[in-house]
């Protein structure tokens, strides 16, 4: 039977000790770039992945558990049909992060490549959901923060979105078989 020293190990809660990313503003940066064409609508876009540039939860989606799932941590500026003034906005928060960036003229010369490394701060809404009786969390970009408005706060964090089904049966793992006693144990030598 391991010995364990439960004075030294932290106790935690949460959802099932699964690490998760609450609705905040956070300081981001982007990982990787590349345009592609909406499956709808078949419109251009840019496609930017992103992960936590600071902070408590920096490097956040840098783990192996994220590394086939960039769906988890991307966000898209379109660039034709509907959706231009949204993208608008996000080259205007990308050029005010970073001092010198020209997002706009990278979009002209169809390249993604100098968008890799830019910061910016996005606004995020975590949704709890219930997956194969298991509960699991995400996050979605909800807005861009321009300097100005991330720094006098001026900007409102969402509500994270519970859509757990209480009624949904967990999840079970068995559990190995327990171990025999030993004989050789006393009472004593149990820590709790």
């Amino acid at each position: 039977m391991p010995r364990i020293d439960w004075g030294s190990v932290e106790e935690s809660e949460g959802m099932g000790g699964i690490d998760t990313l609450s609705s905040g503003a956070y300081e981001c940066v982007i990982t990787h770039a590349e345009y592609r064409r909406a499956k709808n609508s078949n419109n251009l876009m840019l496609e930017v992945i992103w992960d936590v540039a600071t902070g408590p939860k920096k490097g956040f989606f840098a783990t192996d558990f994220f590394a086939n799932k960039p769906f988890r941590h991307c966000d898209r500026l379109m660039l034709e049909g509907q959706g231009l003034g949204f993208s608008k906005h996000k080259l205007r928060c990308l050029a005010d992060w970073n001092p010198n960036f020209k997002p706009t003229a990278a979009i002209e010369r169809d390249e993604s490549q100098p968008f890799v490394g830019k910061r910016c701060v996005l606004l995020l809404q975590e949704r709890k959901y219930t997956y194969n009786g298991r509960d699991q969390s995400e996050v979605s970009v909800v807005g861009w923060l321009d300097r100005e408005k991330y720094q006098a706060g001026d900007y409102e964090v969402p509500e994270t979105r519970d859509e757990r089904d209480p009624q949904a049966p967990t999840a079970t793992v068995a559990a190995p078989p327990a171990p025999a006693p030993d004989p050789q144990l006393a009472d004593s030598d149990i820590p709790f």
